[in-house]
């Protein structure tokens, strides 16, 4: 039960911060490229614990290996 608020709170916490950041960015193909990142990085951390819970292992952030 631990887990899934810290993966809840992490996700919520992701999204503020890329809300604000979203709104910094300037206008034209900076802020359509910046959205884009942003995007996939909150996918990016919102599919990890998924797949390590699905593997059935730790999975490493950075390489997507256990």
């Amino acid at each position: 039960m631990e887990g899934i608020v810290q993966y809840v709170v992490r996700i919520a916490t992701l999204s503020i911060i890329f809300s604000v950041l979203e709104i910094l960015l300037p206008s034209g193909a900076m802020r359509r490229f910046g959205a884009l990142v942003i995007g996939v990085v909150l996918v990016y951390s919102a599919v990890v614990p998924i797949i390590g819970l699905i593997s059935g292992g730790k999975v490493d952030v950075l390489l997507l290996s256990q």
